[in-house]
């Protein structure tokens, strides 16, 4: 079966699984969560030359005892802009809001808005020491 790709009339499922939240009724268009998610870390990784960042972060919207502002918060650990990003769109799969096709578009049109906007709107900066007059 590799190289076949699987989509929700091709697979059998799971009459067990539930999501995290309520699924709410909303289009099955791109993930708007994979689309911002995608357009930061592609302006990131364009403003620092590089994907190979590692970083650390929290959450504030987890449940009361795990957020950013509690004693014992809950982090997440990357390697790379483009790994958390992954991760981002992931999570709208897995909390029942998209399926993976939603995540991977969002995820693709991120990265095209902010090559567009990076290339339209950031300009790079002289090196030179400013001019005394």
């Amino acid at each position: 079966m590799l190289g076949v790709h699987l989509c929700p009339r091709h697979t059998d499922g799971d009459t067990t699984w539930t999501p995290l939240v309520t699924t709410p009724p909303i289009p099955e268009h791109d993930s708007a969560h994979a689309v911002q998610g995608a357009a930061a870390a592609q302006v990131l990784k364009r403003f620092f030359g590089t994907d190979n960042i590692s970083f650390e972060t929290c959450s504030l919207t987890l449940p009361e005892g795990q957020t950013c502002a509690d004693t014992s918060p809950v982090r997440r650990s990357y390697t790379s802009f483009t790994e958390a990003a992954d991760e981002n769109g992931t999570a709208r799969i897995l909390v029942g809001f998209h399926f993976r096709h939603a995540v991977d578009e969002g995820i693709e049109h991120g990265r095209h808005i902010a090559d567009h906007t990076v290339d339209q709107s950031l300009r790079l900066v002289s090196r030179q020491p400013p001019r005394v007059f």
